[in-house]
């Protein structure tokens, strides 16, 4: 694995074995490049050994937690090969991490922002966060095991919505769905988000002995191993038709045609 510049990646530690991971791209909403994906690998698979750390708390700098993957690099055919490689160990490693995985997020959450919370087990959010998975408008086959996990775990309607239109999904929609927590109160303030998850990690860890978080781990082993395979299988058909749009061509174009439409927003 090729190294990463550690500053898009970083990382504090906080009492009773809470350690925080914050996207640092806020100039480009935190959108993974394969740079970040790289970096983020190595923190995960570092953390899930690190018997300092129990709950790992993903969040965002800036206003936007992710903005899904940086389409300047999916527009180029060699890059977006690597940057969809890195993308892979990235899912493995969240799928494969032993910790507790808790995410803050907030803005406009799209694409890979979106998917890879259906692999934390606490999601919390603002009132103002949306979701959305433009993934057929960009050429992109639904990734992370979303053509799986959506279906089962929003419905079919929520999941059409997502994966098949591309439409914007609101906080209480994913909340109904029993995706997030909905910290009230914080309409725009990405701060409060922020705070009420980590106070919460703190005080989940703080009351539990290491017997009890020894259960809690092993609860959590079981549900995955519940569904691993389904989800192994899904990633891996995915990853087929990523790499077919790509090797076609498909996926450039389109993406192309996405960033000209944006750009002539400004």
């Amino acid at each position: 694995m090729r190294a990463a510049p550690s500053n898009l990646l970083l990382e504090a530690r906080y009492s009773n074995q809470v350690t925080q991971l914050t996207l640092n791209r806020p100039n480009r909403l935190n959108a993974f490049n394969e740079s970040l994906y790289l970096a983020t690998t190595d923190a995960l698979e570092r953390l899930s050994i690190d018997n300092d750390t129990r709950i790992i708390l993903i969040t965002g700098a800036g206003k936007t937690f992710c903005a899904g993957m940086d389409i300047i690099e999916a527009s180029e055919k060699e890059q977006s090969l690597r940057t969809v490689t890195a993308a892979r160990q990235f899912m493995q490693a969240l799928t494969r991490c032993r910790k507790i995985v808790v995410a803050a997020v907030f803005g406009q959450v799209t694409g890979i922002g979106v998917t890879l919370l259906m692999h934390c087990d606490v999601v919390y959010c603002s009132e103002s966060t949306t979701f959305q998975t433009p993934f057929c408008q960009v050429g992109i086959a639904p990734e992370f095991a979303s053509s799986v996990l959506f279906p089962t775990m929003l419905g079919k309607q929520l999941s059409n919505e997502f994966l098949l239109r591309g439409e914007v999904i609101s906080a209480y929609k994913m909340a109904d769905a029993g995706i997030c927590r909905i910290v009230e109160g914080s309409n725009g303030d990405v701060d409060k988000v922020f705070q009420t998850a980590l106070q919460d990690c703190v005080r989940w860890s703080k009351e539990a002995s290491d017997e009890q978080w020894a259960s809690v781990l092993a609860a959590k082993k079981l549900m995955k191993m519940g569904v691993m395979g389904s989800v192994d299988s899904a990633i891996e058909r995915e990853f087929k038709q990523i790499y077919e749009d790509l090797e076609s061509g498909r996926t450039s174009r389109l993406v192309r045609a996405r960033v000209r439409q944006l750009t002539s927003k400004l």
